[in-house]
């Protein structure tokens, strides 16, 4: 008798799946992520999670994911999905077609999580590959290409301090219109619950040692250092001094951040470089807008790295 076919069921993920989401990491990408990651960012965020799987017969051969984020478009807040995680096995028959596992276990994510009784926006980071199959297959759309804002050297003696729960309420005061509102749920689970990668901070103090504007930080192994939020009061003032003190930290800093966004001017007119890269920040809507415009939507490398 001929090989019965293989059975691909649809379905949430859990716990028990973690070993067969590392084996199709790997495949994807060619990296290994610990489990304790995976285990953070699905199954320990305060916030839950959405995050689907294809298994077939109990091999997991696609996966797709949201975050849940506080999002803000102008006077309106809900809860927005940061997309993250969509991958499907490159060795799995019928793959990523119109009705391949992969779109099939996205549009499974959009019925059970989006749209009516559900989150009205996704938005995330594709690369190229994936923009292109997001926008043709998923019903994506283009808001701007990320931009890499970097600052070289500029001499030593900046402070870091470890980052802690008395630096987050500084990192809740960001004016934005539309994107991810940081509160203090989200930084504490983003930075300080994260279980490999250790933050710091980098503090401007005024009068009476308060603390007026900052950056959460992460010393790399590429010989940069990463700038993953700013927050605080943004007057220009403000901003010199912070990028004076994160110019002296002896290592080129890098984000991101829409040089047309008020916050990225204020930084690009005080010595961070503007450099486009190969992702695209693409939003999916599921209630009547116009797709934001370039530099309306705030993110920050912070909205990307959560590996």
């Amino acid at each position: 008798m001929p090989d019965e076919p293989v059975r691909e069921v649809v379905r949430r993920s859990k716990r028990a799946d973690i070993p067969g989401l590392q084996v199709l990491f790997r495949e994807s990408f060619g990296n290994d992520r610990p489990a304790e990651v995976w285990e953070w960012k699905y199954f320990a965020n305060p916030r839950g999670h959405a995050s689907f799987v294809c298994d077939a017969g109990g091999r997991i051969v696609a996966h797709c994911a949201g975050l849940p984020v506080k999002f803000r478009d102008f006077d309106r807040t809900f809860t927005a999905y940061a997309s993250v995680d969509f991958m499907s096995s490159p060795s799995w028959a019928g793959g990523v077609g119109g009705g391949g596992v992969f779109v099939r276990t996205v549009r499974r994510f959009y019925a059970d999580c989006c749209g009516a009784g559900g989150s009205p926006l996704l938005y995330g980071f594709p690369g190229e590959r994936h923009r292109v199959l997001g926008e043709r297959l998923l019903g994506y759309r283009p808001v701007e290409v990320v931009n890499e804002l970097r600052l070289e050297p500029r001499g030593s003696g900046g402070g870091v301090e470890p980052l802690t729960a008395k630096h987050l309420p500084l990192f809740c005061r960001v004016p934005l219109s539309i994107g991810l509102e940081r509160d203090d749920a989200y930084l504490r689970w983003r930075y300080l619950e994260h279980p490999t990668f250790r933050y710091g901070a980098v503090v401007v103090r005024g009068l009476f040692g308060r603390a007026t504007i900052g950056a959460i930080i992460r010393e790399g192994d590429d010989g940069v250092i990463h700038l993953m939020e700013v927050g605080g009061a943004f007057s220009r003032g403000n901003v010199a001094t912070l990028v004076d003190v994160l110019g002296r930290l002896g290592k080129p800093v890098v984000g991101w951040g829409s040089p047309r966004n008020a916050i990225g001017r204020l930084l690009v007119d005080e010595g961070f470089s503007v450099t486009p890269r190969d992702h695209h920040l693409e939003v999916r809507l599921f209630y009547e807008r116009a797709t934001p415009r370039e530099g309306e939507m705030y993110y920050t490398l912070g909205d990307y790295d959560v590996f």
